[in-house]
């Protein structure tokens, strides 16, 4: 799972997401450590990686250069 989202928090960060890409790592990570350390089972720890994984593949799907580039491209129609 940690591969997954290492690979996720790539590609979100080549996305335009930049800085903001590694708050699901930075919080899934620890979270799953504090939580195995306190004895939740194996099953819970899979749900809740599998949330910072969802997280991320809609990081990837809006992506925040489409954004950018909309602006760009009004600011560009607007000189014209």
């Amino acid at each position: 799972m940690l591969i997954i989202q290492i690979g996720l928090t790539i590609w979100a960060w080549f996305r335009g997401w930049k800085a903001f890409a590694l708050i699901p790592l930075i919080v899934m990570f620890p979270l799953g450590f504090y939580l195995a350390y306190i004895g939740v089972s194996s099953q819970r720890l899979v749900g809740i990686d599998f949330w910072g994984i969802i997280l991320l593949i809609i990081m990837i799907i809006v992506g925040k250069d489409k954004k950018q580039k909309e602006k760009k491209d009004e600011l560009e129609n607007e000189k014209i």
